[in-house]
């Protein structure tokens, strides 16, 4: 279900949550045929045929009360 908040942002969500939501005045029901406002992408996104995309892995962190080398 397409609920709309006060904020102007419209939302897909699961029909017993709307039915909340709803009943509790956040949102309101607008019809599933209005289209989503879409933006633009950003021109900051990793594109898709990027080749060192995923190869620098996060450090991690030591675990607590271990011993770090």
């Amino acid at each position: 279900m397409r609920v709309k908040g006060d904020n102007g942002l419209i939302f897909d969500v699961v029909g017993t949550v709307a039915t909340g939501l709803i009943g509790a005045g956040y949102v309101e029901q607008v019809p599933d045929e209005q289209a989503l406002p879409t933006a633009p992408a950003s021109e900051d996104e990793t594109p898709d045929n990027d080749p060192d995309a995923g190869t620098d892995p996060a450090p991690q962190k030591p675990l607590k009360g271990g011993k770090t080398t």
